[in-house]
């Protein structure tokens, strides 16, 4: 609490009451002393006089007025300016009769000895009450500063411990994500240890089943060898036999043509030379067919197993070629058989013949 202090306020309540009092204004009681009236109020009157405070309230009326017979005119007067100011001028050889009169109405400030004493001691009681006001207002001010120092400290207090909750609960928070992380981490890590498992299983399963092919591949590939030598060996029989043969009536068609009867042309010659182009044909039907299986082989076997039996077959080819001369004009092939009823049921014939080795 404060104490607000009004440094000029007696002078100010003087001033005013003094002024009111001269120029008659809000007065409530009327002095008549010395064939003179004096306005005047109940209330300054009361408080700077026991006297009148006691006629005034065994008296009570809105506006008394009282006669003072004994009191002189400007007796009244000074006293009045005294009351109201708390100071007045008066003569020395007048002195004397001016107090009387004071004391008579028992007018403080002027009222013998006893009431300076009263006064005196009345202010000190009211220094010492103000200074117990200011201790009092002293004490509840340190008092009202210690309880906000304690709530701010408690406050202060109470923010720390809910930081410290906060950062007890971020941290278990951290340590629960980092749990997760792992666990995590570690499914994850078994998953691809399980993955990686699987995969060489597989490539495992793919490498054998890539070893069972390979294998069945190399034996596919010995079997199709020894087919093929097989048939090597079966056609080579077959344009060993037929060369001889060709020889041979090769020997006896030129002792034919020695004969007389050249001119008119040799009826069995003719036939041997359609038995030879029959024989040829079957023979050519027999590489083409070798031929074709040697391409269906060659989209499931390896390259250097079909440049082989190419090679075969070319060999083949050219061995054939070179034994199967014209008799009439040799160095050139064959021609093509005549499209003959003979021809093609004989070359249907000599073809199943022939391919009967084969698969």
């Amino acid at each position: 609490m404060y104490l607000l202090s009004w440094r000029g306020f007696h002078g100010n309540m003087c001033k005013g009451f003094h002024s009111l009092q001269r120029d008659g204004q809000m007065v409530d009681v009327t002095i008549a002393a010395g064939g003179k009236i004096f306005k005047a109020h109940k209330l300054v009157l009361s408080v700077c006089s026991p006297y009148f405070q006691k006629i005034f309230l065994e008296h009570p009326s809105q506006h008394p007025i009282l006669f003072m017979t004994d009191v002189n005119a400007h007796h009244m007067a000074g006293l009045l300016d005294f009351m109201y100011s708390g100071q007045v001028n008066v003569k020395y050889e007048d002195l004397p009769n001016f107090l009387k009169v004071a004391e008579a109405l028992q007018v403080k400030g002027l009222h013998g000895e006893s009431t300076n004493d009263n006064e005196e001691r009345d202010y000190q009681q009211q220094q010492q009450q103000h200074a117990i006001r200011l201790q009092e207002q002293q004490r509840l001010y340190q008092q009202q500063q210690q309880q906000q120092a304690a709530a701010v400290a408690q406050q202060h207090q109470q923010q720390q411990q809910q930081q410290h909750q906060q950062q007890q609960q971020q941290l278990a928070q951290q340590r629960q994500q980092m749990i997760q992380a792992a666990q995590q981490q570690a499914v994850a890590h078994a998953q691809q240890q399980q993955a990686v498992q699987q995969a060489q299983q597989a490539a495992a399963a793919a490498a054998a089943q890539q070893q069972q092919l390979v294998a069945a591949a190399a034996a596919n590939r010995n079997s199709f060898k020894e087919l093929m030598k097989a048939k090597h060996a079966a056609a080579a029989a077959l344009l060993s036999e037929d060369y001889l043969n060709n020889n041979n009536s090769g020997g006896a068609n030129a002792n034919l043509t020695g004969s007389p009867n050249n001119g008119t042309g040799n009826p069995s010659k003719k036939m041997l030379d359609s038995q030879k182009y029959q024989k040829y044909y079957s023979k050519r039907k027999l590489v083409q067919q070798y031929e074709q299986e040697m391409r269906a082989e060659k989209r499931k076997l390896g390259i250097e197993d079909v440049i082989q039996a190419a090679a075969a077959a070319k060999a083949l080819n050219l061995r054939l070629n070179n034994g199967m001369e014209s008799p009439r004009h040799p160095g050139t092939p064959l021609p093509d058989p005549p499209s003959t009823e003979t021809a093609s049921t004989s070359t249907t014939s000599r073809s199943s013949s022939s391919s009967s080795p084969l698969p």
